[in-house]
């Protein structure tokens, strides 16, 4: 059987796919905007007092320079450990909710066939996988933070080499918060996905399940012609689907919204 056979051609259990929790990824989502709120009102404040002290004559002393970067430093070291620690134990309880929603509906799904389910048989397997998600969605948090400080300090110097008042800074500030807050909810839709699907893998190849097949959520704008054209195809649990010359797992791209469907071979 190869990656591009399709589930038309052959006959077995198919156990119906697991969707991602929604209801744990908007708690994800809203957690991760409010601690960039709290950080862009922190950086608003610090640099519109900052600032407001030297509006007169920053375009000619060097001192507001040096005032304004300490400000934006200090509270971005103090806002970057938060979002470490924060980070940290949300993204620990974003993994087991979702862990414990894919048990659960596979216990179902298997039950419905008088198939009991080994909770992680390959428990050493299971913890990897999500240590490593744990571990990707703590940097990406933490990452929400090192970018933005390097975006405003980019402006603010931008700002004060032509002159700019607080207003044009004030505007620039709003700017990169809203830029910061929507990078922040496609990480949490982006990570469920990948997530959900990663788990439900590494639970189906602990209970023995080798198989899967490719499904297209069909619910982008733009989806990828690749991810379409391999809806229905037949892949290893182990490797991944074939697609555009690699092997991947539904979810595991950034923006992907594809699911698989359990499979399980009457010969098997």
């Amino acid at each position: 059987m190869t990656n591009q056979t399709k589930i038309k051609s052959v006959k077995g259990i198919i156990l119906k796919s697991v969707k991602p929790p929604i209801a744990v990824g908007l708690e994800y989502q809203r957690h991760l905007v409010k601690i960039v709120k709290e950080l862009n009102r922190a950086v608003y404040k610090a640099i519109s007092n900052t600032y407001a002290e030297f509006e007169s004559d920053i375009a000619l002393d060097a001192s507001p320079v040096f005032q304004i970067e300490l400000a934006l430093k200090k509270v971005f070291e103090r806002y970057t450990i938060l979002f470490k620690k924060t980070g940290q134990s949300l993204a620990e309880r974003f993994i087991s909710s979702v862990n414990k929603h894919d048990f659960r509906h596979m216990q179902k799904e298997l039950a419905q066939h008088a198939i009991t389910i080994r909770p992680d048989a390959n428990y050493i397997g299971a913890l990897n996988i999500n240590k490593a998600l744990i571990a990707d969605n703590v940097n990406l948090i933490t990452d929400l933070s090192e970018k933005q400080y390097q975006q405003i300090h980019g402006d603010l110097m931008r700002s004060i080499a032509k002159g700019g008042d607080l207003s044009e800074m004030e505007a620039n500030l709003r700017k990169r918060g809203i830029q910061t807050e929507k990078r922040a909810r496609r990480i949490a839709r982006d990570q469920l996905f990948k997530a959900t699907g990663a788990i439900d893998n590494q639970r189906r190849l602990s209970n023995g399940i080798t198989k899967s097949i490719w499904r297209h959520s069909r619910g982008d704008k733009q989806p990828r012609q690749s991810h379409l054209a391999a809806d229905g195809r037949i892949y290893d649990n182990s490797k991944g689907c074939l697609i555009d010359k690699e092997y991947i797992y539904p979810g595991e791209k950034v923006n992907c919204t594809c699911y698989s469907d359990a499979y399980i071979p009457l010969d098997d």
